[in-house]
């Protein structure tokens, strides 16, 4: 089957919502060009941040508030704690980044794409290594674990394997065994899987991209890796079977045209992020999005304005911060209790791009 894959990369420029709820100036009773810094000019109109952030929508405005009111927060309790970030930490992890983007230069490129940086990028490691070394704190790992860890996944610390290969796939499992028996024969697997089914796959190999492991599991499929990995340039492999809808199944084969085998750096190098890696692993770890919310619940939150959606804001957070600390469900009158009715927090900030070793 042709594919049309791009490569996926774990970086993104800072996020316009995050950067617009750091915009507002909090104060009451300004004018519209006072409110907040103007963006642009068009129509004879200035459009300010404030606009912008009046626009959006009710979930994308507590998706900002919870997630600037999380970072700061983390950043206050990472201080109190004593917990910094050592750009050894960082650089590791843009190492890493450039090895998922298939070098420096491909991820300066995609940076740029964005409208980024590579200071920018290491901004955003920074404040998410910060988050995953505060929600790990209290989780112990052995050198034994860490080390096991390292073993059990190496390539993602370092440059993956790639495949240069193409898939033919079809409900008919004759076709497919067909397909299998002629190219053993010698026949072209391309030229023998269009003649079965035209266009279903390239038509030269001139048009397939090597393609690594992770871009697989990324792209949802995580069953091609363990049979790519187990063949050899020029081979074809056994038939898979695939369960389609109802009683139909799907069966397909790949082609291996060629590989480059995996970079990775030795234990010893990349030690600081296998090991936070590893906690982050563990049950006892907290996801850097619950940590930003139990941050928000423990702390008093003063909110300066009745506009933007902050009141909705703040009465979502209040009654979410009584359900947590009040008497139960059925001493407030709610039916059916917690099961019957759901009164969600703000929405849980998501992830910070860029998380440490993600």
């Amino acid at each position: 089957m042709y594919r049309s894959m791009r490569r996926v990369m774990g970086i993104a420029a800072v996020s316009a919502v995050v950067a617009g709820s750091l915009w507002l100036s909090g104060c009451s009773g300004c004018s519209k060009e006072e409110e907040g810094v103007a963006l642009f000019e068009t129509a004879g109109q200035r459009i300010t941040a404030i606009d912008v952030l009046d626009r959006m929508g009710p979930a994308t405005q507590m998706e900002a508030y919870n997630t600037v009111l999380g970072q700061v927060l983390v950043e206050a309790e990472a201080e109190k704690a004593g917990i910094t970030v050592d750009e050894s930490l960082v650089d590791l992890i843009v190492e890493q980044q450039e090895n998922l983007s298939g070098g420096a230069a491909a991820m300066d490129e995609a940076l740029g794409a964005i409208g980024s940086d590579r200071e920018e990028m290491r901004e955003q490691i920074r404040a998410s290594a910060l988050t995953a070394l505060l929600a790990t704190q209290d989780v112990e790992v052995t050198d034994e674990e860490v080390r096991e860890f390292y073993d059990q996944n190496s390539q993602a610390f370092g440059t993956p394997a790639t495949y240069k290969y193409e898939m033919y796939m079809s409900s008919d499992r004759d076709k497919v065994e067909t397909l299998v028996e002629r190219v053993k024969a010698g026949e072209n697997f391309l030229a023998v899987a269009d003649e079965l089914d035209p266009g279903t796959t390239a038509a030269s190999e001139t048009e397939l991209q090597f393609v690594s492991t992770t871009d697989l599991y990324q792209s949802g499929d995580t069953l091609a890796p363990a049979v790519l990995e187990n063949m050899e340039v020029g081979q074809v492999s056994q038939i898979q079977e695939l369960p389609g809808m109802g009683d139909e199944s799907f069966y397909r084969v790949f082609f291996l045209f060629d590989r480059t085998e995996a970079d990775v750096p030795s234990f010893e190098q990349v030690e600081p992020l296998v090991r936070l890696t590893a906690k982050q692993q563990q049950p006892g770890a907290v996801q850097p999005s619950q940590l930003m919310s139990a941050l928000i619940l423990e702390n008093e939150v003063t909110v300066l304005r009745d506009d933007l959606g902050l009141g909705m804001f703040e009465e979502q957070l209040n009654e979410y911060k009584t359900r947590q600390t009040g008497p139960p469900d059925a001493e407030l009158g709610i039916p059916g209790g917690a099961d019957g009715v759901t009164v969600p927090p703000a929405e849980d900030a998501p992830p910070v791009e860029g998380d440490a070793g993600q």
